[in-house]
């Protein structure tokens, strides 16, 4: 009982100060946009990002999310904030004064202040979420063998690696193809031939998405490998003593991909250079952090009536099967007709451009939700329909991290609907065939 109560007087101190110290700094940052403040609000927003690996250091899929969260704000505070040597300086002279940076930085804190009071649950009693999935062992041997020919295919129709050394190109539907090896992997009974197959295949693909100098678009799969197939050899401590190595990864390939001459005049060296230049960050982050400037500049300079369009675009984007009928859907696309960037987009910032800092809260609440669907699945036995949908909803939420908090929340939008779709594709193929298996079977007897 002391310890409870020892719980709930940590919470409620959590909650004082996280309310105090966020309206003080909303308040101070509204009133005066300055250097110091922005840099004393991006340290904070690491520590928070750090205390939320902390609070979720029981369970490796959330941990996994809030560790990327982590490293990319470190990124953006270290290489956009306290060096601005390492940021690039071409593209960041675009943005004018502190007032654009402030509210950038000012986007991230309120997100991660939200998101750390949305997991008061989770402070309070931390090993809630020290669970493994309860689901049923499932097998549809269509479904199976057919998802790995899908997803290399998707793979090998968008897969390219380019002469002149520059990185390969990405997709939309090379990103979707990650849905194939979740339904694939539950409707494969855990039988160890497809634990090798979805293996081989991860290696492969990792490889060769390396090779065209692409990093994102290996996450994915990498992330649910090791949450469905290797949950017992991959837990939290193994996970940071492999860290270094993934830090080292990240930054050897930003300096590959940097390389005037990537084939003969790139130099092993470069990787410890650019480790020590660039104090370990992570320059996808940084160049992922630029549409987002950009955006919050155009906010200001955009008529009302304009960003009701855009809104509406996105909704039309989000539920329907297609095109939405217009080349600039995401407001990092729109953005580039004003700024040049390499789209990307910090997620905290996107929802800003519509509703102000209250976007940032909007996020929150987004990624809290489906934070929330894979605690649900966690602990539920997956017999029905409605189980399995969640269970499977909230495995693309984890593995797809990358994706949703670096180019912008489509993916927890209008990925998550595509997804449902073909998990309703799926259970229907799988009641039509094991239909028919029944009644086979029945007449054999």
């Amino acid at each position: 009982m002391n310890q409870i109560d020892n719980n709930k007087k940590t919470i409620f101190g959590l909650f004082t100060f996280g309310l105090i110290s966020f309206f003080l700094t909303l308040t101070e940052v509204l009133t005066n946009y300055n250097g110091i403040i922005t840099l004393v609000i991006s340290v904070v927003s690491v520590i928070l990002s750090l205390y939320l690996c902390y609070i979720y250091r029981y369970n490796v899929g959330l941990f996994l999310v809030m560790l990327f969260i982590a490293y990319t704000n470190y990124s953006i505070t270290v290489g956009v904030y306290l060096d601005t040597s390492i940021r690039p300086q071409t593209i960041y002279a675009q943005f004018t004064g502190e007032h654009t940076y402030g509210i950038g930085i000012m986007c991230i804190y309120i997100f991660l202040v939200s998101l750390t009071l949305l997991s008061y649950k989770n402070i309070i009693n931390p090993r809630c979420i020290d669970c493994s999935i309860k689901k049923k062992d499932e097998y549809n041997e269509i479904i199976a063998v057919v998802s790995p020919l899908i997803f290399l295919a998707v793979f090998l129709m968008n897969f390219t690696i380019n002469s002149d050394g520059t990185r390969g190109g990405s997709s939309a539907l090379g990103e979707y193809r990650i849905i194939f090896f979740i339904i694939g992997s539950y409707y494969s009974g855990n039988r160890k031939v497809f634990k090798y197959i979805w293996t081989i295949i991860v290696l492969i693909t990792t490889i060769l998405i390396f090779i065209s100098k692409n990093r994102v678009d290996s996450f994915p799969a990498i992330i649910f490998l090791i949450t469905f197939w290797y949950p017992s050899t991959f837990n939290v401590k193994r996970i940071l003593t492999l860290l270094p190595f993934f830090v080292i990864m990240m930054v050897s390939l930003g300096a590959f991909r940097s390389s005037s001459n990537p084939v003969g005049g790139f130099r092993p060296i470069q990787i410890v250079e650019r480790i020590v230049n660039d104090k370990l960050t992570y320059d996808g982050a940084i160049y992922a952090y630029m549409p987002a400037m950009a955006t919050i500049e155009l906010s200001s300079k955009t008529a009302l009536a304009d960003k009701c369009t855009i809104l509406l675009q996105h909704i039309i984007y989000i539920f329907k099967i297609g095109s939405a009928g217009t080349s600039s859907v995401s407001l990092s696309s729109w953005s580039r007709q004003y700024y040049v960037h390499c789209n990307g987009f910090i997620s905290p910032i996107y929802f800003y451009f519509w509703f102000g800092y209250v976007g940032a809260i909007i996020f929150a609440l987004l990624v809290n939700m489906y934070k929330s669907l894979y605690l649900y699945a966690m602990n539920k036995d997956i017999l029905f329909f409605k189980d399995k949908s969640a269970y499977l909803l909230s495995m693309y939420f984890i593995c797809n991290v990358a994706r949703w908090y670096e180019y912008g929340p489509m993916p927890l939008l209008r990925g998550m609907f595509l997804f449902f779709v073909v998990i309703c594709l799926a259970h229907f193929v799988d009641t039509i065939t094991s239909r028919r298996t029944v009644d086979e079977d029945s007449l054999c007897i």
